[in-house]
Formats: structure tokens, C-alpha cells, sequence
């Protein structure tokens, strides 16, 4: 899909030496982050690039433990600049629901891609039909049950960490419970304060509709397959144009029920509905942070790395002097 991108590439040896933190205890075990004094090389090699002088010591954006090859470029771009105008204004502590929000969509993202790796998996073997075989994988079946409910798990949990952090940012002072999007009060609160939101929740409405008994519905399709009834799921074999393994459109569907093709999704038409509307409201939530923040330092310069960087804690168990580092990147 458009908004999101990214697969691993190989591993690569990247040489430099890292600046490691030197734990106030001495019984702390060594801890770093992977961004701390990578050379001018390591940079170049990451972006491909030429960079003039050292990567900044202090990491360009406060949204770690992501994998920010998840995102595309503008969309990195903007955490940069939230996180540093954020730094700049003493607001950083103001944060912590949407930096917890862009990690659940990560992991919504990633949720997306075994779903579809699955899927796929299941349609390579559609060819046995022609010699009278049925092929059929229960583990794997079974999995991507698992992950449906971990897709549509983490896609409510994403909301959720906006909502809260929209009603903390904003001071539009909802309880709890009432920081909700499935609450249509709580949304025409959001929209006085966020450009666009309006229109937004306008165009979405099936989508934040909590009463659907489809799975249009991100909250209608987390409830029914969380606390009800897990996702039912039939293997197409051989795959018509809904793919191996299609999801009914309709919630609540009797095992014995055979739904029509155009009421099921493709698992690749079902994870972009969602991905696709969640990426959305999450990058009205930033510029509405952005833009926020502007208005206290409207001439702040922002510090750019040469491509997208991602940071996730290590903590080395042993005294050693580090002298190279295997690292994964896109």
C-alpha cells in the first residue's frame, strides 16, 4: 500500500565505533542506544549518501523502538520535527501517548505483513488442485487466525493511545473512558482543535461506527473477535478472487454460512482499509502537534538525518570495547 513500505535487506557489518553510556552504577550493565556516535561513514552507508560532519549525538527524533522503515519518508520527516520542536519547548514529557500510539501501528503494520505472508503461502499450493489434491497447512491456518486478532488488537490499541493523547494535549478534559473516538461528543471536541478532523471522522464514519456488526468497523471487529467470537475463517481452495483465506465483511457469520465474493475482503484490501485510515488520522494528530508547537518556536531549524533512523536499546552484560556492530536496515 501506498502509505506504508519497507522489508528487511541483508544484514551488513558497519564499522564505527559506538558510543556506549556509562551506567551511574556500577552494578548497571553497559547501556546504549544504536544511534549514539555512529560515524559520518555508517551514516553515509544507511543513506546511501554523502553526509557532511558527525551524525548529531542526540537522536534526531524521540519516537524509538520503531522500526521507522515502516513509514514513509514525510512521515518521518514530521517525527523529526514534532520531536525536536517538542524538545525545544520543554514539552517532551507531553508525549508519551503518541509515541506509544506510532509503535502500535507499527506493530499493526507488522501484524499486516504475516497475514499476508500467509496468504500467500497458501495460494503457492492452489496448482496441486489440478492433479486432485487439496492442500492445506492447519498450523498455519490456525495463525493467521491468531494474527487477525492481533491485527485488529493492536489497530483499536493505536485509537485508543491517540484519543488519550489528544485529550491530554489539548486539555479537552474527558474522563477516561469518554477519550474515546467510538464517541461521536468526544470526536466533535477532537475536531475543534485538530484542521481536518472534521472532515475526516465526516468520510470515516462506518469505520468509527461502534454499533456495525462488519468488519468495516475497527471497533466492532476488535470487540466480537477479542471478547466474543474469534474470527471464522474458510480456506478457498483453489483461491478465487478473494484470495485462500477470505475475511467475511459481515461479523457474526454461522460456520455453516457461505458468504458471496463481494462479501469478503482479500486479506491485502482488508489490512490496507485499516492501515490506510489509521495512517491517516495519525499524521492529522501530528501536524496538529507540529503546528501547535510552531506557535512557541516558529524559526526552529530541525536537525535532519540523511535517511530514516531507528532506535532500540542495548545493554551489553559484559565489559568489551566495542569495535563493529552488525546492524539490519532497509
Amino acid at each position: 500500500m501506498d502509505a506504508i513500505r519497507g522489508c528487511w535487506g541483508d544484514a551488513r557489518r558497519l564499522q564505527g565505533g559506538l558510543g556506549v553510556q556509562t551506567p551511574k552504577e556500577h552494578n548497571e550493565a553497559p547501556m546504549c542506544w544504536l544511534h549514539s556516535g555512529i560515524t559520518m561513514q555508517l551514516a553515509s552507508r544507511i543513506s546511501g549518501a554523502p553526509m557532511d560532519g558527525e551524525i548529531p549525538k542526540q537522536a534526531p527524533h524521540f519516537f524509538t523502538e520503531v522500526d521507522m522503515s515502516l513509514f514513509r519518508e514525510p512521515d518521518y520527516r514530521s517525527f523529526e520535527e514534532v520531536s525536536q520542536l517538542a524538545r525545544a519547548n520543554g514539552n517532551v514529557h507531553l508525549y508519551a501517548g503518541l509515541r506509544e500510539a506510532v509503535r502500535k501501528f507499527a506493530w499493526s503494520t507488522l501484524a499486516a505483513r504475516q497475514l499476508i505472508g500467509i496468504s500467500r503461502y497458501f495460494a503457492s499450493h492452489d496448482g496441486e488442485h489440478a492433479e486432485g489434491k487439496v492442500y492445506n497447512d492447519f498450523s498455519a491456518h490456525s495463525e493467521y487466525e491468531r494474527n487477525l486478532t492481533e491485527f485488529s488488537s493492536y489497530a483499536k490499541a493505536t485509537l485508543d493511545t491517540l484519543a488519550h493523547f489528544l485529550n491530554s494535549f489539548f486539555q479537552l478534559k474527558e474522563k477516561n473512558q469518554s477519550a474515546d473516538f467510538k464517541w461521536v461528543k468526544f470526536r466533535e471536541r477532537v475536531a475543534h482543535s485538530v484542521p481536518d478532523a472534521a472532515a475526516f471522522f465526516a468520510a470515516n464514519a462506518e469505520w468509527l461506527d461502534k454499533d456495525a456488526a462488519r468488519t468495516t468497523s475497527v471497533f466492532s471487529t476488535r470487540d466480537e473477535w477479542v471478547h466474543r467470537e474469534a474470527p471464522i475463517i474458510s480456506r478457498h481452495f483453489p483461491a478465487q478472487g478473494s484470495g485462500p483465506l477470505p475475511i467475511p465483511r459481515t461479523l457474526k457469520l454461522a460456520k455453516e454460512q457461505a458468504p458471496e465474493q463481494d462479501e469478503l475482503w482479500t486479506v491485502e484490501a482488508f489490512t490496507d482499509y485499516h492501515l490506510s485510515r489509521l495512517h491517516q488520522l495519525l499524521q492529522l494528530c501530528v501536524r496538529a502537534a507540529i503546528a501547535s508547537e510552531r506557535l512557541k518556536s516558529p524559526d526552529l531549524a530541525i536537525d535532519r538525518m540523511p535517511g530514516p533512523a531507528t532506535f532500540f536499546p542495548l545493554r551489553l552484560t559484559v565489559g568489551m570495547t566495542l569495535k563493529s556492530m552488525v546492524m539490519r536496515f532497509p
